[in-house]
Parts: structure tokens; sequence; C-alpha cells
């Protein structure tokens, strides 16, 4: 099946909101001294930013930098800058090395605040991509040090830690008992350092002036609706004459259902997954005429009408900020078939005169339809439009007989 529609739509959709601004009310304090309410092009950092596009308005942005601005509190986060060292080592153990001496670089930044108060923790990623975490001493903004390497044993690689950052916690915790205790349960890792902070404010009778707000997977439940085209084609290379030989257009199939839509926090809530139940229909109509000379001929017109329940699970990528722009997805499809009409009337010359008889078209349906989705919409809140591409295995439960399906069709979605 032609999957003209289908490109152009992509590239009519490709050329969207790829420059979209993500402005939210903001506060920043300068390096100066000066604290100023604004908006700020905000963009939920995976990797800290070095600079960040600021301004009292929307029409009187400029450009600031970690040198520029001492601290920025937007969105419920709160952001301080400095001038740190940071790891630069792979997060995945195929990637390290066998340098025992942490390696480290100079980065001026911006620090994520994760507990602020007597004692605070603060959190940066940089260009590596590697996670460094930090602590907030009399000198100044302090790396709690971990290091991971590779040491040969025995011809085999080993992994090796260095975590220093357990001594350099227990000092800085000291007046809590039970830290020691405690720190053989910590990883260098965002859960573990901030749980470890709110337990020692717990155990000290002391209140934090900050804490970061755990951010959770949000659910948004809506309906689906659409319609397209669906084309089937069997394959087989003995048996089911009229299906193998048999010329079925393409017909319309219509879609509709409830969703659940869940958005994962940070990057700008780009990340979700589609989940959604559906019902589709589809009836879909061939012939085969088997000329066999002389005046004989058998005539096969087949109807096969499918209807199925389908639980779709999609992976989601938008490209837009504030629930609006491009997005892209794809996943797999479960349905649950079942039949709407399955017949095979066969007209049959061979003889004297034609003889007429009725059958199904196929012996038996298959109960279940594996399916592969793929998909690229466009959404403004609440409101999507996708058009969307399926390919599924078909009815036929025969190993000798395949019956592959096509789908595209344009699906509206809302959601509430």
């Amino acid at each position: 099946m032609k999957k003209t529609a289908f490109i152009l739509f992509l590239s009519f959709l490709g050329l969207q909101v790829f420059a979209q601004k993500n402005f939210l009310e903001a506060t920043v304090t300068f390096t100066n001294g000066e604290t100023v309410k604004g908006m700020v092009d905000y963009r939920n950092w995976a990797r800290h930013p070095k600079d960040i596009h600021f301004g009292k308005n929307e029409n009187l942005i400029k450009e600031y930098t970690a040198k520029d601005i001492s601290r920025l509190t937007v969105n419920n986060d709160t952001y301080i800058s400095s001038i740190v060292s940071s790891r630069i080592e792979s997060n995945m153990t195929d990637g390290l090395t066998y340098k025992k001496e942490i390696q480290l670089q100079s980065d001026t930044t911006f620090l994520l605040a994760l507990v602020e108060g007597k004692k605070s923790l603060y959190y940066f990623r940089n260009d590596f991509a590697t996670d460094n975490y930090y602590i907030k001493t009399e000198k100044g903004i302090e790396l709690l040090e971990y290091h991971r390497y590779l040491q040969q044993v025995n011809q085999h690689d080993k992994l090796r830690e260095n975590k220093k950052y357990m001594l350099q916690l227990k000092n800085y915790l000291s007046d809590w008992s039970g830290v020691s205790n405690r720190l053989k349960e910590v990883e260098y890792k965002s859960e573990d350092l901030k749980n470890l902070f709110l337990d020692y404010y717990e155990a000290t009778s002391k209140e934090p002036d900050f804490v970061q707000r755990k951010e959770k997977v949000k659910a948004k439940f809506g309906i689906v609706a659409g319609g397209g085209v669906s084309k089937i084609k069997f394959n087989a290379s003995s048996g089911f004459v009229h299906l193998r030989n048999g010329e079925f257009p393409v017909v319309p199939t219509y879609v509709f259902g409830a969703s659940v839509r869940l958005i994962f926090p940070r990057h700008l809530e780009r990340l979700q997954v589609q989940n959604e139940i559906v019902y589709t229909t589809s009836t879909y109509e061939g012939n085969y005429y088997d000329d066999q000379g002389n005046g004989r001929y058998v005539n096969y017109d087949t109807t096969i009408g499918v209807g199925a329940v389908k639980i779709n699970n999609m992976f989601r990528y938008r490209l837009g900020v504030k629930e609006k722009g491009v997005f892209f997805g794809a996943g797999i499809s479960n349905g649950f078939l079942f039949e709407t009409k399955n017949e095979l009337n066969k007209e049959s010359f061979l003889l004297a005169e034609p003889i007429n008889t009725t059958e199904k078209a196929l012996s038996e349906f298959s109960k279940h339809e594996l399916g592969l989705l793929a998909g690229i919409g466009y959404q403004i809140k609440g409101f999507s439009l996708e058009c969307r591409y399926e390919h599924g295995l078909g009815m036929s439960p025969f190993t000798g007989l395949a019956s592959p399906v096509e789908k595209i069709y344009l699906q509206l979605g809302y959601s509430f």
C-alpha cells in the first residue's frame, strides 16, 4: 500500500515548533546583589546550562551567564551559580579507564539545589552526562568525590570504586551520631543522598530552608477516535485459492476508545507513554475469477469482517513545550479479534449449469493479533491529531497462510 499521504504528513509536521520558547516566571539574584522578578526560558535542563535567557518580560530577554547570576528560582527549582570541579568519566562500565586518580574539569555553571539549610546538597550534570553532587562548606562549594575505574585481576577487568564521598559526608554531618550507620546504605545518586540529608535534619531536630520537590509521573486520561484506510494481503504457497489469488482493495477502517497518557518529569515533559484501549473494525471484500477454459470457470467472492479490541502501548517524544508541539511515537498493539462476517460465495460452472455454494472464507479465526505502531502528530494542550501507521499479523491462525494488514489513519485525541 502506498504511503504517500503518511510521508507528506511527516514532512508537514516536521517543519513545526523546533524553536519554541518556554517562558516561565522566575526570580533572579545577580552577582551584584540585585534581585529581579521576570521571565526565563526554562528548559527543565537534563544537562545544566552555563547561560540562560532572562528578562522582565518576554520582549526584554537577554542572555546571562553563570558569572552574571548567583541564584535562580523557577518552577519550584532553585539553582545557584558556582565555579566547580566536576567528574569526567563514563556512566557505563564499558567506558571506564584504568586510571585510579579521579579525572576532573573546571566548570562555571548552575547547580540544582536538592536540599538547602545548615547543611546543603547540590547537583550538576556536565557535558559528559556525568552526575556530580556537592556540599556547601565554609570554604565554598565542595565536590563529593566518587570514582570508578577498572583493574586487571588474573587477566580479567574488575570494577573498583573510590568512595571518598562517604568520608566527606561523615565529616560534614558529624553532629549527627547516627551518620556512620546511615551512610552504609547510601549510593552516589540523588535519591539516596537527598534522603540522607532529610534524615539528618529529622535526627537533629532542624528544618531545612529548601527541599526540591519530588517530581512524579503524571497520568492524563482521555478519549481517541479516528478513521483511515486498511489493506490486507494473503500469502500462501498452496491451498486457500480464494484468498491468495484474490484481489482485496483498500477499505475504510475506524477506531475509537479511551487512553491514559503517562508523562515523565523533567526534560520539559517530552518523554511520554501513550496507552490506549480501542475498538476497531474493517470489512475486506475480494474476488478471484478462475477461468479454466472451454467456458468453465469458478468465481470466488470473499467477505471477511474483522472487529478487534486492541491495547496499544506507544513511547512518545514531544518536540515542543507548554503541551504544544510535534510528537513522534512507536510501539506495539495487542488485538483480541472476532469475526463480524466470514463468507465465501462460490459460483462454479464446470458441467452443464452453474452451482452456487456459500461457506466460511476462513474455517478458523485467530483470537490474537500482534501489531507494530508508528505515528507522528501535533499536540496543543489537551488536543492531539496523529497520523498513525499500523502493521498487524491479521486474522489467519494457520502457519501456511499469512494475512498481514496495513493501516494508515488519522486519530484525534483529547486528554482531560
